[in-house]
């Protein structure tokens, strides 16, 4: 017997006119196709985020680039720059025992006016507000002779003797006098 020819069943997937006028299917659609939207609206961000990072990436190793170059000039310029602030340094302190009121070698010609042969001048300190003499001799009394005779000046009539002590290993004997300046 033959077999009979069976009818295939018709499958329609798409909806009929009156499925898409009920509410629930309108709202489908359209989150349907909103969401389409989103979707493609999140790719091109994405395609674009990736893109532009190669651009960054070549900016920032450019940029790098260029900020290591003025580091390493700048670090070339780094012992002139020290070289000019110790210049300036020392300028400030030219300017200071230059351009006072009494010029700090008028005090040092006075002292050295007044030392004797057996005395030793050994240092000076000068700032704005004092002036100090550290001498070394062979004994007190030509240290108290110096001392009257400086004291007779007009800028060390207020000088005082800080201290009077033998010298280490030595026979000799140091005095230091200040003058406050003010």
């Amino acid at each position: 017997m033959p077999a009979l020819k069976r009818k295939t069943p018709a499958i329609n997937l798409l909806p009929t006119d009156e499925a898409d006028a009920s509410l629930k299917n309108r709202i489908i659609t359209w989150l349907l196709g909103s969401f389409r939207f989103l979707v493609v609206t999140v790719e091109l961000v994405v395609i674009v985020g990736f893109l532009s990072r190669f651009f960054l990436d070549s900016k920032n190793a450019d940029l790098t680039d260029e900020i290591n170059q003025k580091k390493a000039l700048i670090q070339s310029y780094l012992p002139f720059e020290h070289d000019f602030k110790r210049a300036q340094a020392r300028l400030a302190t030219f300017n200071t025992y230059a351009y006072s009121k009494t010029p700090f070698s008028d005090y040092v010609s006075l002292v050295t006016k007044n030392l004797s042969s057996d005395l030793q001048l050994t240092k000076i300190d000068y700032s704005a507000t004092d002036f100090s003499v550290l001498v070394v001799g062979k004994n007190e009394q030509n240290i108290l002779s110096f001392v009257t005779r400086l004291k007779k000046e007009t800028p060390f009539t207020q000088m005082n003797v800080v201290s009077v002590e033998a010298v280490p290993n030595s026979e000799l004997i140091q005095a230091i006098l200040r003058v406050n300046l003010n």
